[in-house]
């Protein structure tokens, strides 16, 4: 009976964790991450997507961003050397826009999709 009572718990408790929001959890996720491409699907996506590009100081970043937002949202940003946000996109709809960055300082650069609840796709290319 003790064993039975515990499992049970452990399913509730399971449920209960599953509704509050826990970050970082995907569902129905599958896509690709790599150099000019970043490209995912989901049924939920509750975490962020990262690649690391290195610029030189003069250099442009050309940026095509799209996306497929059924719930929740998106943030798309671009972060320079010292972690600081350089450019920055926000999606709770659908959108297709294109993008040029200029890089000041040489170095490495995250390129960061953030998913807060959302269902439905992206897609991000570049070229530097």
């Amino acid at each position: 009976m003790k064993k039975l009572s515990f499992i049970f718990l452990l399913i509730v408790s399971l449920f209960v964790l599953a509704g509050c929001g826990v970050s970082g959890i995907n569902f129905g996720y599958a896509g690709t991450n790599r150099d000019g491409n970043m490209s995912y699907t989901y049924l939920s996506f509750n975490s962020s997507e990262k690649h690391t590009v290195e610029l030189s100081a003069g250099d442009t970043l050309s940026l095509d961003v799209s996306a497929e937002v059924l719930e929740g949202n998106l943030e798309f940003k671009v972060l320079n050397p010292d972690n600081e946000v350089i450019w920055s996109l926000a999606a709770e709809e659908d959108i297709n826009q294109t993008a040029v960055v200029s890089v000041e300082d040489s170095g490495f650069y995250n390129l960061v999709v953030e998913g807060n609840q959302t269902k439905g796709n992206f897609k991000l290319k570049w070229e530097d």
